[in-house]
């Protein structure tokens, strides 16, 4: 069985894929227009069914500037480059600007894989695989990449995301870089209780000891800080905030 596809906006014809776990407790929704999870619908202890991520209800609020990236996988590079500049096999590239007014790229430049469409490779009842290739010189980027991801429900209610990509190897190809992600926005209390909007009752755990500061670019700096050395970031236990 494949997972269900609707018609997410006709005028751009943008798919929706719709996957879900044996029992029906757990469904995920997926665009094929920037991998974005739309839904991630959860049919709690009491019966209700909540959507546990943010979103838009239309293309329209996804493609506005001021989207915070809403369920979007993320790439060809996640989070900031320094100054759009890196340098890679003695050769130094310089990216679009797009995260004013620092001066970074941010989320792999103007139009990032989040503004992309997505092929569908492989679909059944509880996973989809969506598959991009973003060519040498894309948003400046050296070399192709192929990339793959896969959203898989379980029968644990788990949802499983699984990054995959591969480079070009044939003669005279070039390198790359890449680090990808997912931009979903979680709320445990459910996106659709009015009253429960709000996520300022959820409690906390990372199970991380460092971190690591950040410059007025938002860019990390050398300094690799403990956290029990800063309460306000540590997170080791159980944390209400």
């Amino acid at each position: 069985m494949c997972a269900k596809v609707t018609v997410f906006d006709a005028i751009n014809a943008i798919n929706q894929y719709t996957i879900s776990n044996s029992g029906g407790n757990l469904i995920v929704k997926v665009l094929d227009y920037g991998a974005i999870v739309t839904n991630v619908l959860f049919r709690d202890r009491t019966g209700r069914q909540l959507d546990l991520v943010l979103g838009f209800d239309t293309i329209d609020g996804y493609k506005r500037a001021d989207n915070p990236h809403f369920g979007s996988l993320i790439g060809r590079v996640a989070n900031r480059i320094a100054g759009g500049r890196f340098a890679l096999n003695d050769t130094t590239y310089q990216l679009a600007l797009n995260d004013a007014p620092r001066h970074n790229t941010l989320h792999g430049g103007l139009v990032g894989f989040d503004k992309n469409m997505w092929s569908l490779s492989h679909s059944t009842g509880d996973s989809v695989t969506l598959e991009l290739v973003s060519r040498d010189g894309d948003q400046n980027f050296p070399g192709t990449v192929k990339v793959t991801i896969t959203y898989t429900v379980t029968d644990n209610n788990e949802l499983k995301l699984e990054y995959s990509g591969q480079s070009n190897s044939s003669p005279g190809s070039k390198s790359t870089i890449i680090n990808l992600t997912n931009h979903s926005y979680f709320n445990l209390n459910g996106c659709t209780d009015p009253q429960a909007v709000l996520a300022l009752n959820h409690t906390v755990r990372m199970n991380a000891d460092q971190y690591l500061e950040f410059n007025a670019e938002q860019i990390p700096d050398d300094r690799v800080l403990r956290v029990s050395d800063v309460p306000v970031m540590d997170f080791t236990g159980p944390k209400f905030t």
